[in-house]
């Protein structure tokens, strides 16, 4: 039988430390051009707001086409939406705050589509059990055009930069008071440049 007077926090504190030893891991080539692409090319803007390419593989987007799909999925969705009125509702104004905020914009009509494009489908998910937002727009750019490949079969992956999840949630619990914070439509507040922005259509 053993004891101790040194307190749990303090034991755990110091396994966390002793598991949180440096390690060096070496990026995949991938992982470095994606990593090579931002560097050189995000820039940011008077309003603050940061301007990036989209990471493309190498070799030039393998994309067939997307529209007939997107259409598709369109049409399945509203009839999803007729079923319930008030869905319909929340995903009209969805939309309406895309527009209105600047993170999507009508395309212009003298555009076609003979030039590269990918059309992303879209679709509502329910989450009841939200305090803030019951309904959100998701979505699908692993959506497979008629080439049998995707928009995000033609993004690299960059290195993954964040600490595993256990170990955040374990170093949460060490503290008595801990703070939390949410960046509202953080992803949203990032501006794709204009070459790219084709590759990011959608039907509605």
């Amino acid at each position: 039988m053993c004891a101790t007077t040194e307190s749990v926090d303090r034991t755990l504190q110091r396994c966390l430390d002793i598991e949180d030893v440096p390690t060096v891991v070496k990026s995949s080539p991938d992982e470095e051009e994606c990593e090579r692409i931002y560097t050189t090319t995000t820039s940011r803007q008077p309003c603050g707001r940061y301007k990036i390419h989209l990471p493309f593989k190498p070799n030039p987007p393998v994309l067939g086409d997307s529209r007939d799909q997107a259409a598709q999925r369109l049409f399945q969705l509203e009839k999803r939406l007729e079923k319930s009125p008030e869905l319909r509702n929340e995903y009209n104004e969805a939309m309406r705050e895309y527009l209105r905020t600047g993170h999507m914009r009508k395309v212009d009509p003298t555009l076609t589509d003979s030039q590269a494009s990918y059309y992303i489908p879209h679709q509502a998910v329910i989450r009841p059990e939200s305090s803030t937002t019951k309904m959100r727009i998701v979505f699908d750019a692993s959506a497979k055009t008629s080439s049998g490949r995707s928009l995000n079969d033609n993004l690299l992956c960059g290195p993954k930069l964040q600490q595993d999840l256990p170990i955040i949630v374990l170093r949460f619990h060490l503290h008595a008071i801990v703070f939390t914070s949410d960046v509202k439509q953080m992803f949203r507040q990032i501006v794709v440049t204009e070459p790219h922005r084709p590759y990011q259509r959608l039907l509605y």
